[in-house]
């Protein structure tokens, strides 16, 4: 698959999700948050924007996305502080929001959640990954965005409630969304997938790999994978 990645600093946050397409054999082209895009010259299978400043991405650039997902791609954004709406400035009134799953808050949506939330699929999530949700992470923070009415939520979070004797779940909120947009797909992950919001969701796993230039957990890259595939 070749996929154009926005986003993270490219010799930092950006090395988990950049490393893990490379390691499923995909074909990246990345940008990280201070690099300008020049005008598209090829198609991607997918486009990947995580904290990528929507200010950077032109009207000419916008409409090139949402046509390739349109006619097949798969359009994925990934939470963060510049992603949605973040900071209140980020994707709100944005051309890309009308490809998104989600409907964004005009005003700041980033939620810090010391406590942490528990991730597990929704029962209509059907994949034959060997993704272990009987031992499910935690994360410590998302942008709140309320799924469109034609979207499926395929992946919730339970916020954690504790006063250090008593643990209690609270209701759930959206963590993976998903829906169609043309002949493509929109994918909406709410929290990073890189530290700090990710928490624990990097180390998941029984098992540690080692990439290019990160260590993560077996069951987070098999999460990315999730996200290239439902």
């Amino acid at each position: 698959m070749k996929i154009l990645f926005l986003g993270e600093k490219a010799e930092g946050s950006a090395e988990y999700v950049r490393d893990c397409l490379l390691e499923l054999g995909h074909d990246v082209v990345h940008f990280g948050f201070d690099q300008k895009i020049p005008d598209f010259k090829d198609n991607y299978n997918a486009i990947i924007v995580s904290d990528y400043p929507s200010k950077e991405i032109s009207s000419g650039q916008s409409k090139a996305i949402i046509k390739m997902v349109e006619n097949g791609s798969r359009f994925i954004m990934i939470g963060g502080w510049g992603s949605f709406n973040g900071k209140g400035n980020s994707y709100y009134g944005h051309p890309l929001a009308d490809c998104l799953p989600v409907i964004l808050s005009p005003k700041d949506d980033r939620n810090n959640v010391p406590q942490g939330l528990v991730i597990f699929p929704d029962p209509d999530l059907h994949t034959d990954m060997p993704i272990n949700w009987l031992e499910p992470p935690i994360v410590c923070g998302y942008n709140a965005a309320m799924p469109k009415d034609t979207a499926q939520v395929l992946v919730w979070m339970k916020p954690v409630q504790t006063d250090g004797s008593k643990i209690m779940l609270k209701k759930p909120v959206p963590l993976v969304i998903k829906n169609f947009f043309g002949k493509g797909v929109s994918i909406a992950c709410l929290t990073d997938l890189a530290p700090h919001w990710c928490g624990g969701l990097v180390d998941w796993g029984s098992r540690r790999l080692g990439l290019a230039h990160v260590e993560i957990g077996d069951m987070f890259i098999l999460f990315v994978q999730l996200l290239l595939e439902i």
